[in-house]
């Protein structure tokens, strides 16, 4: 098959024969056209270039092992952030429980008379069932404490401060609230 085209404008590269693995390419030098192309002849050995296909079927060790590095960098990130969430999460939570204990205690001593608020102290244990007791036992989570302190700041006025501590991870934590009763 000869698909000669009209020489003479511009070197133009033949893509028409194949020899095994490789495929040949001859640039002409006498061409002047962009369209120039002659594919009758395999060429000479002077005006081939050679161009060998990269074997692309597979991938090299180093490629996996980068692949293999970024992913176990990626999955030990996000297992990492997990972690960090649901501690923050589990914290949050009995943060709450802690605020809404205290906050019971002080709508407790808002709702009773000013007369009838003694001055002084207490204590009582929330348990895992959430039950309140005036001992601690080894189901106590949190210790709730509160103190009413008679003409504090200035007369005729007493300060109420309530305190819910628990454990959280080892170390000791704590939410307290506290408030003003006018007589």
């Amino acid at each position: 098959m000869s698909s000669r085209r009209k020489p003479g404008t511009s070197k133009a590269l033949d893509p028409g024969f194949r020899g095994g693995d490789a495929l040949f390419l001859r640039v002409r030098q006498d061409c002047c056209r962009e369209n120039d192309i002659e594919t009758e002849q395999p060429p000479d050995k002077t005006m081939m270039i050679l161009y060998k296909p990269i074997d692309n079927r597979g991938f090299t060790l180093i490629e996996i092992t980068v692949a293999v590095f970024l992913l176990v960098t990626a999955l030990l990130s996000l297992i990492s952030t997990t972690v960090i969430v649901i501690k923050s999460n589990s914290l949050g939570n009995t943060m709450t429980i802690a605020t809404t204990l205290a906050s019971d205690k002080m709508e407790q001593f808002k709702n009773t008379a000013y007369a009838n608020l003694a001055g002084g102290a207490g204590t009582d244990y929330v348990t895992t069932d959430s039950t309140v007791q005036t001992t601690s036992t080894a189901e106590t989570i949190f210790t709730r404490t509160w103190a009413i302190t008679n003409n504090s700041p200035v007369t005729g006025m007493k300060t109420i401060v309530v305190t819910v501590q628990w454990n959280w991870q080892g170390a000791a934590r704590n939410v307290s609230l506290s408030s003003l009763a006018a007589n």
